[in-house]
């Protein structure tokens, strides 16, 4: 199109309708970025898909034994069902704990920090901050490390390191 405001806006709607701001939904959209390259690349991934599943499991594992007795709630051990797209951890110094693993050079992700309810996209349906008080305090709690099925022991090893260090040396963070 050569109009760009409508070219912005179904931008926005390709992807989950963020028109400004990642995270920030300014309008109801979706995601539908999946070209056919990616779906040829797909398609080989998928017939590995149980192994990538069982390592990321195994990550999981590694993680929770190595970062226990943190003070971190972590996702349970729940067998064969869980895939762990995330691993999600909660904390109180959820803030602290991301820049601090930012500047140690380890990945890490808030990916939620706005609820739905409170979503420009969603004003429509009425929600107020308040109105789901559980997820309000969660979203400001919540911090996703590294998880990936290529993932090595080692590299696992290394977040658990720096996540040890934030908690355990916390002059260091002066």
């Amino acid at each position: 199109t050569n109009d760009d405001a409508l070219a912005a806006t179904l931008r926005g709607v390709r992807l989950h309708g963020f028109l400004i701001e990642k995270y920030y939904h300014d309008i109801y959209g979706t995601n539908l970025k999946m070209d056919a390259m990616q779906a040829a690349f797909l398609s080989l991934k998928l017939q590995r898909l149980d192994q990538a599943n069982a390592r990321r499991r195994e990550i999981a594992n590694r993680y929770r034994a190595g970062l226990a007795g943190l003070p971190l709630t972590m996702p349970p051990d729940v067998g064969t069902g869980h895939v762990y797209h995330h691993f999600v951890v909660e904390t109180e110094r959820r803030d602290e704990l991301q820049k601090f693993l930012s500047e140690q050079g380890i990945g890490n992700g808030v990916y939620y920090p706005v609820p739905i309810h409170v979503q420009k996209s969603m004003a429509r349906f009425g929600g107020q901050v308040g109105d789901c008080p559980v997820t309000e305090r969660n979203v400001k709690r919540i911090l996703s490390l590294p998880m990936f099925a290529e993932m090595r022991d080692d590299e696992a090893d290394e977040v658990m390191a720096a996540v040890k260090k934030f908690y355990v040396c916390p002059v260091l963070q002066l």
